[in-house]
């Protein structure tokens, strides 16, 4: 008996000794950021390969294992690079310390007037207290080596620039381009307009007598001016009076206003039919007002015209309205029009000598098959006023018809009828023929029958 009570308890200390052996262990784990010892959230751990899980928001991972051996942790974060190490197995806490990546910071410099690349400018990187400044190259460039997650400070410096220093820049996990426009400060504005207000694009400017550059769109040039020295402005533009004056811009200018005034340049305009000769009295309309009539050449003259662009519109009965819209450049800028016929009605109607409709009866316009008439013997078509047409009419069994036809202008509408005669049955004159020939000789044979000499009877009383 006590045998077996000493085997009970034996197995029972040896079960309890192997339960505290392979007792579950727990591994706390923070996660730290290596420059500023804040902590990391959301940190990626892996454990002997495979995705154990998160740090909170604390930066803290508890991990529980067996004990039983070492454990190879990995902890991977954007913006860090990865930590991998082997934890020893009865280790219940480790502090993991993540190193930021190193990425690239592009900064571009650009001239805000010109769109330029501003070279040789400087550009300072600040962070913790650490700076580090370098020059943009010949595209208006500069690269620094910086880190994730981090935030740097500029500040933009370059001869005759105003200074720049932007928002503080955030370095997230990714290499990083960012662009500034750099302002002159010795920029000075030439706004060119006419007399009216409007703007005039492509004006040179020269300053004592050197081509400077020409306006824009809005009539605006931008160019570096010293201030406080003396100038020879001239503006010029063809179709305009030229400017000049001499003037010393000072500091407190930051532009001039210069109007030109445009000069009359003359244009001409000819004005042709379709077949190339002058069109006399048509009316020229100027942007919807009637500034005179061609003369026997189809010429008009505008004499005081400026440069610019306009709506030109000529008109002429008998002709279809024509509209262009023309730019005037220069001296005697010339502009042909070409006024295509208007078109009249022209009915062509088909009868028979008795004055009966012929239906699909063909209708030629200068050798142009233009239809063939209905049942009521009628085509209808449109043809150019002062011009001869050539209209024939041909159906079988009917001799063909042509009729020369021109519509004078003035008349909205024109017809033309024809009469066709019915070709001759010349088989059946034949047949005719060839009966009366028959007849001919039958009555020619009868007829020498009938002259045959009688035979002599003698009489009794004649021996």
């Amino acid at each position: 008996m006590n045998k077996h009570l000493f085997r009970f308890l034996f197995a029972l200390l040896l079960l309890i000794l192997l339960c505290s052996a392979v007792q579950a262990t727990s591994l706390q784990i923070t996660v730290q950021d290596s420059l500023d010892n804040t902590t990391i959230s959301q940190a990626t751990i892996y454990v002997d390969g495979a995705n154990s899980g998160r740090t909170t928001n604390t930066g803290t991972y508890f991990l529980t294992h067996s004990g039983l051996n070492d454990l190879n942790i990995r902890i991977t974060k954007m913006g860090y690079e990865d930590w991998e190490n082997t934890v020893a197995k009865n280790l219940t806490f480790v502090l993991v310390n993540m190193t930021r990546k190193t990425l690239v910071l592009k900064v571009a410099l650009y001239d805000t007037d010109s769109l330029a690349a501003v070279q040789n400018a400087d550009v300072k990187i600040t962070v913790d207290n650490v700076t580090e400044t370098k020059k943009t190259d010949s595209n208006g460039i500069v690269s620094f080596a910086v880190k994730a997650n981090t935030f740097y400070d500029l500040v933009i410096t370059a001869p005759y620039y105003q200074s720049r220093v932007p928002p503080p820049i955030q370095i997230s996990a990714e290499n990083k381009d960012v662009q500034y426009w750099l302002l002159r400060n010795d920029r000075f504005s030439f706004v060119v307009t006419d007399k009216t207000n409007n703007p005039v694009p492509y004006a040179e400017v020269h300053v004592n007598s050197a081509l400077k550059g020409t306006t824009d769109a809005r009539g605006i040039l931008v160019l570096p001016l010293e201030r406080n020295k003396p100038y020879v402005i001239e503006v010029k533009k063809a179709g305009y009076e030229s400017f000049i004056e001499r003037r010393t811009i000072g500091e407190e200018e930051a532009l001039v206003a210069i109007q030109i005034s445009k000069v009359p340049v003359g244009a001409f305009v000819s004005v042709f039919d379709e077949n190339r000769d002058p069109v006399q009295d048509a009316g020229v309309y100027l942007d919807t007002t009637l500034a005179g009539f061609t003369d026997q050449y189809g010429r008009y003259v505008f004499g005081s015209i400026v440069v610019g662009t306009y709506q030109l519109e000529v008109r002429k009965g008998g002709y279809v309205i024509t509209k262009k819209t023309i730019s005037v450049t220069k001296q005697g800028d010339d502009f042909t029009f070409e006024l295509p016929y208007e078109q009249a009605d022209l009915a062509a109607y088909v009868r028979d000598k008795d004055q009966k409709v012929i239906p699909d009866a063909k209708i030629e316009l200068n050798s142009r098959t233009i239809g063939t008439t209905n049942e009521n013997g009628q085509v209808a078509t449109r043809v150019k006023f002062n011009t001869l047409y050539n209209i024939s009419a041909s159906k079988e069994g009917y001799q063909p018809v042509s009729i020369q036809k021109e519509i004078i202008l003035g008349n909205s509408s024109g017809s033309v009828t024809f009469t066709l005669d019915k070709n001759l049955d010349w088989g059946f004159i034949l047949l005719i023929i060839v009966g009366a020939i028959g007849i001919l000789v039958v009555f020619g044979i009868i007829r020498r029958m009938n002259q045959k000499p009688r035979r002599h009877i003698i009489r009794r009383n004649e021996i």
